[in-house]
């Protein structure tokens, strides 16, 4: 029998880690990643595509090779043919690695400057928090914040980074494992399909067939290994990331009324940590020291007895915004649904490349089943084409997916733009039709200009006492319900009163809580809407109504209970 090809051997690196869509480093949802997911995403495509050619040409020799092997007869192939194949997975595997450190490397710098912009931030962010815990309740002058508008803008730049690297940190134990398989254990393996294309084409190198098989069993072994573990520590933060979302849906869910609206009372309770697991008051009488509770209860019991209209009105561009942020929440879930099919498969790959590379190894050592071999090896190749075919496959779907997503918000933006300086009425209006109710930038800016209007307002305008402050949050809503008085007239009008917008204020406040913000992240807002930052301002709160702001943040305990006022 005539020997082996040595070349057949390195086609068992062909279980090599052919790569996943690598996915760029998540960045704050405020720098719509969109865009440069699509550049990694073409990246990839380019060299996706032409390996999966490579692979499923180099499969298509296989069979020559193993009859040639059972028939004891010389190649009927020329010896260059898999030579020149190898070469290109050789070359093509030198590429990926060269990706794989790239978008290590980015990782790394990404992870960097994260970090250098929380701590350049956390003095400043902090001293903003403790001046607000600082204020009181009682009458007569409040505490003063210095230079307010640097202190919310460090706090906006540190909560910020803190997404950034809560996102960031997450990714770090899979990609780890994806560099030491795609850009370590991968250049061994190219450069073992280098030699024997090197061998096959005439040139002055030989790698013995027994230790091509061995090399190759052990790099598909390890590379196996890799699968697995990526594929497991995948499984495992897709079930998290699933049930985070949940409980966050769940748990704003849990403020509706029975007509599935959500309930300033509700979420007056949410925020004091009274209602019981399945979203209900408890049933019990609430203790009567619980002032701030009945403050809220009482404000929407009155406002309701005076003004049932315009309450319902309220509800209904409330729930606009609790089904965006559900919307967020599911898409989460489905899309982490889709991951961790994805890392099923990867294991179930990885588990081939084991189970090849263990037989590999034990035939070459003995010297035994050469043609078994060949053919173990030709399954190997084939596994590996399948794999990196499935990868290019979904690599195409999710640059359609952030493509499409990219369109979306860019279009969203800018119909949110155009509305930008409407009369609150309009925009309260746009927001409950079916065009725009998905409009995340026309929910962002309606949220901000409920916020507005306030005790920070006041302040930025130069009230000191609480007199003063009271005044002036008296002339903003008078003036601001004239300016809307046109839209209270007819069936189905956008009726916005004096006592209105301060129910407004209030929604505002306890729904953003509820979707995973801080007090101070509220009042960071407040002094940022103040000063004339509306931008930012509108920014901020998109990370947490449509993005996942609130899942990065997540605690079990942090939409409870908070004793800072606002």
């Amino acid at each position: 029998m005539p020997p082996i090809p040595t070349a057949i051997f390195h086609r068992l690196t062909c279980i090599r880690s052919h790569p996943s869509p690598k996915q760029p480093d998540k960045p704050a949802p405020s720098r719509s990643p969109e865009k440069q997911k699509i550049k990694e995403y073409n990246l990839q495509y380019g060299l996706l595509g032409p390996w999966t050619v490579e692979t499923f040409a180099n499969v298509s020799l296989s069979p020559s090779t193993i009859v040639d092997a059972c028939r004891n007869r010389a190649p009927l192939l020329p010896a260059a043919a898999g030579g020149i194949f190898s070469l290109a997975g050789g070359a093509f595997g030198l590429v990926d690695a060269s990706l794989n450190w790239r978008a290590t490397i980015k990782m790394a710098i990404a992870i960097r400057k994260t970090q250098v912009q929380k701590r350049d931030n956390k003095p400043d962010a902090k001293k903003f928090e403790a001046s607000k815990t600082a204020e009181r309740k009682e009458a007569g002058e409040p505490t003063p914040i210095a230079s307010p508008l640097t202190g919310a803008y460090a706090h906006a730049q540190y909560r910020e980074a803190k997404i950034g690297l809560k996102q960031q940190i997450k990714a770090v134990p899979t990609s780890a494992v994806e560099w030491a398989r795609d850009g370590v254990l991968q250049v061994g393996n190219a450069g073992l399909s280098i030699i024997g294309a090197a061998e096959a084409l005439g040139a002055a190198v030989h790698l013995a067939a027994p230790a091509a098989g061995i090399a190759g069993g052990a790099a598909s072994v390890a590379s196996g290994v890799a699968h697995i573990v990526q594929g497991g520590l995948a499984w495992r933060a897709t079930n998290n990331a699933r049930q985070i979302a949940k409980l966050l849906r769940d748990k704003m869910e849990g403020c509706l009324d029975r007509n599935h609206k959500p309930s300033l009372a509700e979420l007056a309770a949410a925020r004091e940590g009274l209602l019981k697991k399945d979203g209900s008051l408890p049933g019990k009488k609430i203790p009567e020291d619980n002032v701030r509770f009945y403050k809220y209860k009482n404000l929407a019991h009155d406002f309701k007895l005076n003004s049932r209209t315009e309450y319902e009105h309220i509800q209904n561009v409330y729930k606009s915004f609790y089904e965006q942020f559900r919307i967020n929440q599911d898409a989460e879930r489905s899309a982490q649904k889709e991951e961790r099919s994805h890392a099923k498969k990867r294991i179930l790959y990885g588990a081939i490349g084991v189970a090849a590379g263990v037989t590999t190894i034990a035939l070459a050592a003995t010297g035994v089943g050469l043609i078994a071999l060949a053919a173990i090896g030709a399954a190997a190749l084939l596994a590996g084409g399948l794999w990196i075919a499935y990868s290019t496959r979904r690599n195409r779907q999710l640059c359609e997916q952030a493509r499409k997503a990219w369109h979306d918000n860019t279009a969203q933006k800018k119909t949110a733009d155009a509305l930008h300086d409407q009369l609150l009425a309009t925009l309260e209006a746009q927001i409950k039709t079916d065009d725009h109710a998905t409009n995340n930038h026309l929910a962002a800016t309606l949220l901000a200009r409920h916020l507005g209007g306030g005790k920070e307002a006041a302040k930025a305008w130069g009230a000191r006492t609480r007199e003063d402050i009271a005044e002036h949050k008296r002339e903003f809503s008078k003036w601001t319900a004239v300016d809307n008085g046109v839209f209270n007239e007819g069936k189905g009008a956008t009726i916005i009163s004096e006592a209105g917008l301060k129910i407004r204020r209030k929604f505002s406040v306890l729904f953003l809580l509820r979707t995973g913000m801080s007090e101070h992240d509220i009042h960071e807002l407040k002094v940022l809407l103040a000063n004339g930052q509306k931008g930012t301002a509108i920014q901020r709160i998109s990370q947490f109504l449509s993005n996942d702001g609130g899942r990065a943040l997540w605690k079990p305990e942090a939409s409870e209970s908070s004793t800072i006022p606002i």
